[in-house]
């Protein structure tokens, strides 16, 4: 706690500029410790930081803490099983403890699987062949696997998937070939058993919660073109790195960071762009809305309801705006200017 109380005062004393975001998370693999503090970061006019968490005392001890001493703090959503069947519910115990505090939701999760096809796109930018004619196994096939594969499964790979519970893969796969897009040929296949050797595949994404799942002799005449990647952090034995890493292959181990300092730019963004009471205003018999607002017909979504600067459309009453030309756009402004006496920019 003391660790923790240095890192706020210190950025808080640098600089007042900067926004503090505290993100508090939570996993179900279980650690002696009963937090860990995740490293700092810091992008433009955000600072990141943030705790894992194992139970809900510790939690709330972290977010009483913290209260009022940072501009955001940001929990995860997924409700997390214990050992003792108890529920881990950080969203729950945040809106219980915090007073002060700006609270924001997350799905750590989804940030796992967003940067998993990021990382996939950028290195499959540099082989001539797509991800469409790769031969993938996803190892793990939980709530990360899961969506991973109908994410990949849009680009026309082939893919396998593996958990220890057959059953449960057999359903999640057939669950899967039923949602994935209509256009696509290709299918998602539950494996019965872990494959006797790794080598057949293009990619393997290891999303497994258990460590040393992948050893040595599961990588024996591997490609060397093969992507591989860690996202359950462990799941490839220290053995078999050295050795892919004596054939020049690396074990990709997944990074989060750029997608926490996007959840948190967006909000910080959207709540220094939408800083007002109410998100209608009326002027002159004007109404004016926010983004993001299905508008009646001829409201005027604008960038700013207190201060007005851009028109960004004019409503249609039915989810839409209209489309005008040239002419009509700058007639509308005219009209506006002349009643309101504000002059906008017309998108």
């Amino acid at each position: 706690m003391e660790q923790l109380n240095k890192i706020i005062q210190n950025y808080k004393s640098k600089s007042k500029k900067k926004k503090l975001c505290f993100f508090l998370g939570s996993t179900k693999k279980e650690e002696d410790k009963e937090y860990y503090l995740t490293p700092l970061r810091v992008k433009n006019s955000i600072v990141i930081f943030g705790a894992v968490v194992f139970n809900d005392e510790v939690a709330k001890k972290i977010l009483k803490k913290i209260d009022g001493l940072v501009d955001y703090i940001f929990v995860d959503v997924e409700k997390k099983f214990k050992k003792n069947s108890q529920i881990l519910d950080l969203e729950k115990i945040a809106k219980k403890t915090l007073s002060k505090t700006k609270l924001k939701n997350y799905k750590g999760n989804d940030f796992a699987v967003e940067e998993t096809e990021i990382l996939l796109n950028k290195l499959m930018s540099n082989q001539k062949s797509s991800l469409s004619k790769k031969k993938i196994i996803i190892i793990g096939c939980g709530n990360i696997g899961f969506k991973i594969a109908l994410k990949l499964i849009d680009y026309g790979a082939k893919i396998y998937a593996f958990r220890r519970n057959y059953k449960s893969l057999k359903l999640i796969c057939e669950s899967l070939n039923l949602i994935k897009p209509s256009g696509s040929k290709s299918k998602i296949i539950a494996l019965k058993n872990f494959p006797t050797n790794l080598k057949e595949f293009d990619i393997i994404i290891s999303a497994a919660n258990s460590n040393d799942i992948i050893n040595s002799k599961d990588i024996k005449g591997i490609k060397k073109k093969s992507i591989l990647i860690d996202i359950g952090k462990g799941n490839f034995s220290k053995n078999t790195i050295v050795k892919l890493m004596d054939k020049n292959l690396f074990v990709y181990r997944l990074d989060v960071t750029d997608a926490y300092f996007r959840c948190a730019e967006s909000i910080v963004f959207n709540n220094q762009k939408n800083n007002f009471p109410n998100s209608r205003v009326e002027i002159k018999n004007f109404n004016f809305l926010s983004q993001g607002i299905v508008g009646r017909k001829n409201d005027l979504i604008v960038d700013s309801v207190i201060k007005p600067k851009r028109i960004l459309g004019i409503c249609d009453g039915k989810g839409s705006f209209y489309n005008l030309s040239i002419k009509n756009k700058l007639d509308f402004k005219k009209k506006i200017k002349s009643a309101t006496g504000i002059d906008m920019k017309y998108d």
